[in-house]
């Protein structure tokens, strides 16, 4: 049996016109074994239309997690922060997202299957896109269960940035 089909999720749909772009910062520390969560990703319309229509990549989806592998070497990027080099992405294997609802299913040889199971705040999405970068504390938007290969986390949740 597929991950999809253990989850309950199969195939790929998200709600057409609705802009999630952006990336989602997990509010608390994230880790399996060297791997530590450094977001969710959710691309655009074009992104959507491509994987859905089947043209799939296999280092890019238009949802997606990426972990920093801790163990690896550390690099300075091109903004001047530190980075790890090893970076491991997790694709789908199926979603859907639309109206608030927010499921992922995905795997990774060193993470395992990964379920999300949430919904995001539209309102508080909206309201973060339209703020931009504030000096505040950054609102929840993504809110979800969550499992990692065999480790349940009961809620996890994520803020919303636009990115650089």
């Amino acid at each position: 049996m597929s991950a999809s089909a253990d989850a309950g999720l199969s195939g790929f749909s998200h709600k057409a016109g609705e802009n999630l772009f952006g990336y989602y910062i997990p509010t608390q520390d994230v880790r399996v074994g060297d791997l530590r969560l450094d977001h969710l990703h959710i691309g655009g319309k074009t992104e959507f239309a491509a994987w859905e229509a089947g043209q799939r990549s296999e280092t890019y989806a238009p949802v997606m997690l990426e972990f920093s592998d801790l163990s690896s070497p550390v690099e300075t990027n091109e903004l001047g922060a530190e980075v790890h080099t090893v970076r491991v992405r997790v694709l789908p294997s199926a979603y859907r997202l639309g109206d608030g609802d927010f499921r992922f299913v995905g795997e990774d040889a060193r993470v395992g299957t990964v379920t999300l199971d949430g919904m995001l705040d539209l309102g508080v999405l909206g309201q973060a896109r339209s703020d931009g970068p504030s000096s505040g504390e950054p609102e929840i938007v993504l809110r979800s269960a969550a499992q990692f290969g065999s480790e349940r986390l009961g809620a996890l949740s994520f803020f919303w940035f636009g990115g650089d």
